[in-house]
């Protein structure tokens, strides 16, 4: 057996079956990403029973699969390690119970490796990774900018805690769809590591942050910025939603981007409670998402679609064109009916003194009926995009003192919605995160609706440049990471005290 039984996937099917299967048991699929071999250079090896090395010139990679003439492996989730025989360089691919060897030149099996990786579990993180600084905490994950060594490029780690994840299957389901994404609007899993106590989601680093924090220092935006927004926003979802995905939580905190200098490169990003379509209504989390942002039919118990997402768009556009939420409430309960009813101030509109075809497709956005609601794909064929826009919106920049934040209590008509797990991405201290500390009846799932922070503190980085070589201890990272404080951080690192930038990190109860 090549790992122990406390490995997070572990009960995943292929990892506790044979590692080849006969080709006419693949189902048909539609190509997204192959590397097929170049025969004439480069050659795959494997090994024979003599353990001796075997030519193998059928082997070619389709999506998450290894094939042969007539027979195919999943790589999904498999482990994943590195290896050498001889002068051979090698990756070694197992299962519970299984090994499969493949052999080549350095430069095929860096490109072979580059591929496999993404869907593959591996164990040597502290290997490959430095951490930069801590940049958002969620309930039950941390989030990082880190310093690839083998690339020296910049990425985001989503580090959780093993025991403090309650639902493995949605963490399954997230990873599992991430890999199918491949789009420049949609985040991207490069890598998966785990450990005996941690698992760890290597994403892109977006250095833009959230949107809403990064219009907010707009001095004027004009309908024209919205609309690109919007446009990438749409043809994002189409991309996912042409993928059978269902993301069921577009809110600003989940749309990040991509660089600080333009602000419309958005990227959708938390995929915690996406699901694969199903014409039953059936997933794995049934009433789930952010009120406020939900589309009613979720909240009302209906059998929903793709267009639950569509919904959440015209949330945002409405926000975006009118520095106002379109649910008006006195008080959490008060927001909750109008998103239950779909009762939206339409008034907002009006007085922002937007386009004519602006105030009719964000009407179209967040119609009631999700018969007589848009896909994605008409929703960007619409008239708004290709006429003329008003230059400004009332020469005003968003104020996030206008959308509503709502620190939502434990209440019986919430007692089945879920939201995501998911830690915020660039959100230590922002104004658009809040949190709940509810929980439901078995005590088994987070019930805030809001956002996932379960103690929301004014809790700074603790930063070093990569630029000099920032490492923590490798012996101690694994039993520290989740519980480290400023000394913590001062005593594990090798750089000199001149280069820290050491700062209070506030670890119960907020700042004193």
């Amino acid at each position: 057996m090549n790992q122990s039984n406390n490995s997070y996937f572990y009960e995943i099917p292929n990892r506790n079956d044979i590692l080849w299967k006969r080709m006419d048991s693949l189902q048909v699929f539609e190509l997204v990403r192959s590397l097929n071999q170049d025969h004439q250079q480069n050659k795959i090896y494997s090994i024979n029973g003599q353990d001796e090395l075997i030519e193998k010139p059928h082997y070619n990679l389709k999506n998450q699969y290894l094939q042969s003439k007539n027979k195919y492996l999943n790589l999904e989730n498999l482990i994943l390690k590195k290896t050498m025989k001889d002068h051979y360089y090698g990756l070694e691919l197992s299962t519970n119970y299984e090994t499969l060897y493949l052999y080549g030149c350095k430069d095929i099996i860096e490109e072979w490796y580059s591929y496999i990786k993404i869907y593959t579990i591996q164990n040597d993180f502290r290997m490959n990774y430095d951490f930069i600084k801590l940049t958002g905490k969620g309930a039950h994950a941390k989030v990082y900018k880190v310093y690839c060594k083998r690339d020296n490029q910049i990425y985001a780690v989503k580090v959780f805690k093993k025991k403090n994840i309650n639902n493995k299957f949605g963490l399954f389901k997230e990873i599992q769809i991430l890999r199918q994404l491949q789009h420049k609007n949609v985040i991207r899993l490069n890598e998966v590591y785990e450990n005996a106590k941690h698992l760890y989601l290597i994403l892109d680093y977006l250095a833009g942050g959230e949107l809403l924090s990064a219009i907010s220092q707009t001095e004027v935006y004009s309908e024209t910025v919205v609309q690109e927004l919007i446009q990438n926003l749409l043809i994002a979802l189409d991309y996912i939603h042409q993928n059978k995905i269902l993301h069921r939580d577009i809110k600003p905190q989940n749309l990040l981007l991509r660089s600080l200098n333009n602000i419309t490169d958005l990227v959708i990003a938390d995929f915690g409670l996406s699901d694969e379509y199903n014409c039953k209504g059936e997933y794995i989390f049934q009433k789930c998402g952010t009120i406020g942002y939900i589309a009613p039919e979720i909240l009302r118990n209906e059998i929903y679609d793709y267009k639950v997402d569509i919904f959440s768009v015209g949330v945002i556009m409405f926000m975006l064109l009118t520095d106002s939420s379109p649910f008006d409430g006195k008080n959490t309960d008060e927001v909750i009916t109008n998103n239950f009813y779909c009762k939206i101030n339409f008034e907002q509109l009006t007085k922002s003194k937007i386009s004519t075809h602006a105030y009719d497709f964000v009407k179209l956005l967040l119609e009631q009926n999700p018969n007589l609601r848009p896909t994605a794909q008409e929703a960007l064929k619409h008239d708004w995009f290709y006429l003329p826009k008003m230059e400004t919106l009332q020469f005003f920049s968003l104020s996030l003192k206008n959308i509503p934040l709502f620190n939502i209590k434990k209440r019986p008509q919430l007692q089945q919605i879920l939201i995501s797990q998911s830690p915020l991405w660039n959100n230590l201290g922002s104004k658009l995160s809040l949190s709940d500390s509810s929980k439901s009846k078995n005590g088994s799932e987070c019930l805030s609706i809001l956002d996932d922070i379960q103690d929301q503190v004014q809790e700074e980085e603790t930063q070093v440049d990569y630029k000099y070589q920032f490492k923590l201890r490798q012996s101690s990272i694994d039993e520290n990471l989740e519980e480290m404080n400023d000394n913590d951080f001062y005593k594990y690192t090798k750089s000199p005290a001149s280069l820290l930038q050491i700062y209070h990190l506030s670890i119960k109860g907020g700042r004193q």
